[in-house]
């Protein structure tokens, strides 16, 4: 069963929603250990929903991000690509069970074969 990071109450909810709280209450005044490696993993997941969609920053709304609500995953844990955005603006303490995954990944995302993504496919879109 995959595990999600990152789906915050201000991105939305949907029939899958797994709220993890308010991003405000995440934020963190300073650069997280490992943050730009956790970025580039973040930014490297497998994508298996492209959203064609410009979205406001919850935080500053005056930045637009594009694809927002895409989704991603590594084959154990499912984020939205936007969470790469926030981490690296806003250094979200992220849990402590997705840091320790991303750092025994080496913090990179493992390849996975077409067979494992496919089999991963139906649940990873169930967070949209």
């Amino acid at each position: 069963m995959l595990r999600s990071v990152g789906f915050y109450d201000e991105l939305g909810r949907t029939h899958h929603y797994r709220g993890e709280g308010s991003i405000h209450d995440a934020c963190a005044p300073e650069t997280g250990a490992d943050e730009a490696a956790v970025v580039a993993y973040l930014r490297s997941g497998h994508g298996f929903l492209d959203v064609m969609e410009a979205s406001k920053d919850v935080i500053r709304r005056d930045v637009v991000l594009t694809g927002a609500p895409c989704l991603c995953s590594d084959g154990t844990w499912v984020w939205r690509l936007d969470l790469a955005h926030y981490v690296e603006r806003y250094h979200l303490r992220l849990p402590r069970e997705f840091l320790d995954h991303v750092r025994a990944n080496g913090f990179s995302v493992p390849t996975l074969s077409e067979e494992e993504l496919r089999a991963v496919q139906p649940e990873v879109l169930a967070f949209f």
